[in-house]
């Protein structure tokens, strides 16, 4: 009885580590999902504020040179070298 005992601590000790662990993980992934989140937010407003500015400039498709006016000025933020 007393080997059985010893052996079923033992092991109970073991899954007390391993849940430790589990949680430990668990939370560092809650962690990275709050953080793609949030990437994915802003990723959103980025994209809608292109839309709208694409969106803006497109009304000037008839004259040329305000076309050309507006893309400098709404879009050439959005332009990477």
């Amino acid at each position: 009885m007393d080997k059985k005992l010893k052996h079923y601590n033992k092991i109970n000790a073991n899954l007390g580590y391993i849940v430790d662990d589990l949680r430990t993980r668990q939370e560092q992934l809650q962690d990275l999902i709050k953080k793609d989140r949030s990437k994915i937010r802003s990723n959103d407003i980025y994209i809608n504020q292109f839309k709208n500015a694409v969106d803006h400039v497109v009304n000037y498709i008839d004259d040329f040179e305000e076309l050309k006016r507006q893309v400098s000025q709404k879009l050439s933020i959005y332009i990477k070298d």
